[in-house]
């Protein structure tokens, strides 16, 4: 782990609002950057970055996005021009529009999935290799 410099777990993510996990935010959060949240948020919740929510994590509100993790529990509609990740443990009661979603196992989601690829997101399809014998 501490020898591995291409490690995920080593590289720094920088966050312009972090809630954490001792802590309770009641009303609405506005960033021009990106959040994070360890602790409890009764609120809507957008962010112009990324959103990643921890496995102590409780959000009950409306949350806007580029992208997000989910490990902890969310209870509204998630909105999100890039891709959703739900990790093992993490439970979502709300419906979701992104541009794509990955759910790990030991996941729970409860709501309506919305799929909406844009020229903008990171998605696309693969090329496929066309050889000719000439």
């Amino acid at each position: 782990m501490f020898g591995n410099n291409n490690s995920t777990q080593n590289k720094k993510a920088t966050f312009d609002i972090v809630v954490c996990h001792q802590s309770t935010v009641e009303g609405t959060i506005n960033s021009s950057g990106s959040v994070r949240v360890d602790g409890v948020l009764n609120g809507d919740l957008t962010c112009s970055g990324n959103l990643i929510v921890g496995e102590r994590a409780q959000i009950k509100g409306a949350i806007k996005a580029i992208s997000a993790e989910v490990a902890g529990n969310v209870e509204g509609n998630i909105t999100l021009s890039g891709n959703l990740t739900l990790s093992a443990g993490a439970k979502v009661n709300g419906d979701v529009s992104a541009a794509g979603i990955r759910i790990e196992e030991g996941a729970t989601f409860e709501g309506r999935c919305s799929i909406k690829v844009t020229k903008n997101s990171s998605l696309e399809t693969p090329k496929q290799n066309s050889t000719k014998n000439e």
